[in-house]
């Protein structure tokens, strides 16, 4: 499970690509569990420097951390841009487990139709992000922001794909 988000990471770089092809100019920090030799270096350096994603501290990235649904909707919301002020609580606070900075990002994954919750009360935000969450969420953000997937010729296998629920196939098919 701790490969998802180094996967994710990957997935969210390639979709940020899209939307800002060019870098930042914010410089890279220096994390200690990565470095330039490994494959995710680049996504590592791009999400920090388009500023859509940050480390666990000053030396940490976390890349072996596995990601929570929680950092995966506000990773998409950075990545969307999205205006907190337009998703404040208000009468909307329709999750009982999200609250504080996440709750505007989990409104706006809802309202847009990237994340439902685990049920009609619930979002788990602290829930570490399967692979068919992390499909179905990104699939949905590349549809809401109209963006068009470059073709690859190789198909990625995940060991579980014979498993993957028919709610996140299409995603799965997508990505």
């Amino acid at each position: 499970m701790k490969r998802i988000s180094a996967v994710a990471l990957l997935l969210l770089t390639m979709v940020s690509n899209m939307i800002f092809p060019v870098f930042a100019a914010k410089v890279s920090p220096c994390y200690e569990d990565v470095s330039r030799g490994q494959w995710y270096y680049s996504a590592v350096r791009s999400a920090y420097e388009q500023g859509w994603m940050t480390g666990l501290s000053d030396t940490e990235f976390g890349v072996e951390t596995p990601l929570t649904r929680g950092e995966l909707v506000t990773s998409l919301g950075m990545l969307a841009g999205i205006n907190l002020r337009s998703y404040s609580a208000g009468d909307r606070q329709v999750f009982r487990d999200v609250d504080g900075t996440l709750l505007p990002y989990v409104l706006w994954a809802k309202e847009t139709g990237i994340s439902q919750g685990v049920s009609g009360t619930r979002f788990a935000p602290e829930a570490e992000v399967t692979h068919e969450q992390l499909a179905a969420m990104v699939g949905r953000f590349v549809e809401v922001q109209e963006l068009t997937l470059p073709e690859i010729s190789l198909t990625p296998r995940f060991s579980d794909a014979d498993e993957v629920s028919d709610w996140a196939l299409d995603s799965f098919e997508l990505l």
